[in-house]
């Protein structure tokens, strides 16, 4: 299948497309900087506008299947200290603008990046939590994660909805697993874990108008 990947030169991204041609599937990479994506064979590099969907609709005119894996952009990885770079609603007017190209093409799968604690779980979290990330820059991605989301939900496209842990890049080869109830808040998951799920959940037609919250470990 030929899969588009927005966000393809993100942590995450650059992974979902390393294992979506690890799978034999045919990628395009939609950025917006050419340059700062490593070319690759079998990958077609289309530059657009995420938030533009005149531009998105010709990126992705010929995909079976679209990868969000954006995110906010913050000036460092902490979340605390650290100033927004990109716009506070960046996914969410992304998957609106996806949406609104996609909307001749209802067939075309979504599978969409978000976080653990983003729309309907974020009272799964205890109280002490909440406040702490209402203290930090991590609420702004909690608040475009749940906008993107019901974005989805109220669309007529076929999406998948995947909520990752805490993301660890110290263990690569861990697999990502759905969340059991008796796993604790905050438990990591692999990112490239996380990547392989995403690119399994475009692949898995039963997954499609599903939401999966996910982790690490067996």
């Amino acid at each position: 299948m030929k899969i588009a990947v927005l966000g393809a030169n993100g942590l995450t991204g650059e992974l979902v497309v390393e294992m979506a041609l690890e799978k034999g599937h045919d990628v395009v990479a939609v950025v917006r900087d050419r340059n700062k994506f490593r070319p690759r064979p079998k990958v077609q590099i289309k530059v657009a506008d995420v938030f533009d969907p005149t531009q998105l609709k010709e990126a992705v005119q010929d995909v079976d299947a679209v990868i969000v894996a954006l995110g906010i952009t913050r000036s460092s990885r902490s979340p605390i200290g650290s100033r927004l770079i990109s716009p506070p609603d960046t996914c969410t007017r992304a998957v609106a603008a996806l949406t609104a190209a996609l909307r001749d093409r209802p067939g075309v799968r979504i599978v969409y990046m978000s976080s653990a604690g983003a729309n309907k779980t974020w009272l799964k979290y205890p109280a002490w939590a909440r406040m702490l990330i209402q203290m930090t820059q991590i609420k702004w991605s909690m608040r475009d994660h749940t906008g993107a989301e019901k974005v989805l939900e109220s669309s007529k496209n076929l999406w998948t909805i995947v909520q990752p842990s805490l993301l660890d890049d110290n263990e690569p080869s861990k697999a990502a697993r759905t969340l059991r109830s008796n796993d604790r808040a905050f438990s990591k998951v692999s990112r490239a874990g996380v990547a392989a799920f995403l690119v399994k959940s475009a692949e898995d037609t039963s997954s499609q108008n599903q939401f999966f919250e996910i982790t690490g470990g067996h």
